[in-house]
């Protein structure tokens, strides 16, 4: 009986020393082309993989691509530098999922807005025909993005632009969402901190966002609570957005208070076409004094970019809301000097 019990144990010992060194003898690149077959089942597009592939199998799975090209090489819809991806391994033995860490090294996408109105990718997917493998129910803990760059070109204008040096950590219960992220990155030569938190898509196929956006060195903040809208034409979103100035302690070089506090919000409906903004206030002014002003906007955002802006006020106290104190006389020099940082402080798009 114990040589049977030696016997087993010394089995199992093998069978974990072959689980643990034998991957280092193993030249993965072998099986390039299976995982890439796997990959294409995701994406349904073709996948090739250009660069070094490794694995472990214990004491979690892990596995690591680079050069990872998502449709045509010549092509490309979308490409990551590297690849790695470490799994449980217990759902694994049963068929599921679940991404404990997930790293993505300069992935990068290009997306055209079509003069239909549309969404599309620039390259060429080279779609794959047959069963995709849905990983909806996917578990993922924690994922990383490194150096990541999205261009975008309008292709109605003939404008273009690219958010690159994208780094952030995706964090999320499941593939499908909900999913939150939080990271950096830098939009037309300006930096950027952001927080993206996004549900999982509706009945309605529409996806719940919320999204907020510091501009470096700039003490504005910009949020956004929305429902995007994924029925596969043009997309459109509906919601609320909130810009504001948070630096009412802010004092100028020569010791006066600094650009005046603002706040603007509205509910929005935005399209390929156009941007409304109704009902829209902006409030101007610490809020303790603030002057507020109601009414709508619209931007058009085709080929002429314009903008049409009413907004109306049923009264204005010019001393309250400009004066440094209750009870102060206005300095109408600070107040002209105020006015034109205020001016100064906007963001003006492209």
């Amino acid at each position: 009986m114990n040589s049977l019990y030696i016997g087993v144990g010394l089995t199992i010992i093998t069978a974990l020393v072959a689980a643990l060194v034998g991957p280092f003898f193993i030249d993965w690149g072998l099986f390039r082309t299976s995982f890439e077959a796997e990959a294409e089942r995701i994406f349904g597009a073709k996948v090739t993989v250009l660069g070094s592939i490794d694995a472990r199998l214990l004491p979690s799975p892990w596995l690591s691509l680079g050069d990872v090209v998502v449709g045509s090489v010549d092509r490309p819809a979308g490409k990551i530098g590297r690849f790695e991806a470490r799994l449980e391994l217990t759902p694994l033995l049963k068929g599921e999922f679940h991404i404990s860490e997930l790293r993505l090294d300069r992935p990068s996408l290009s997306v055209a807005l079509k003069r239909n109105g549309t969404l599309a990718l620039t390259g060429d997917p080279a779609p794959v025909a047959g069963t995709r493998r849905d990983l909806g129910d996917a578990s993922l803990e924690m994922a990383e993005i490194v150096d990541g760059r999205i261009d975008f070109a309008d292709e109605r204008a003939g404008r273009s632009f690219a958010l690159e040096r994208i780094n952030g950590i995706v964090s999320g219960s499941a593939l499908a969402g909900p999913l939150k992220a939080e990271g950096g990155a830098v939009a037309m030569g300006q930096s950027v901190a952001f927080r993206l938190a996004m549900g999982r898509v509706t009945a309605e196929r529409a996806v719940p966002v919320k999204l907020q956006v510091t501009p470096g060195g700039e003490p504005v903040v910009v949020t956004v609570d929305a429902a995007l809208s994924l029925t596969g034409g043009p997309p459109r979103a509906t919601g609320m957005a909130v810009v504001q100035r948070i630096d009412p302690e802010a004092k100028t070089d020569r010791g006066d208070p600094g650009p005046t506090p603002w706040r603007l919000e509205s509910r929005f409906a935005v399209d390929p076409a156009r941007l409304d903004l109704d009902p829209l206030t902006l409030a101007i002014g610490p809020d303790d004094r603030a002057y507020q002003l109601n009414g709508r906007g619209r931007i058009d955002l085709g080929l002429t970019p314009n903008f049409d802006l009413a907004l109306t006020a049923k009264q204005i106290d010019l001393d309250r809301a400009l004066a440094g104190r209750v009870g102060e006389a206005v300095d109408l020099d600070g107040v002209a000097r105020r006015v034109l940082g205020t001016i100064a402080g906007l963001p003006v798009p492209d």
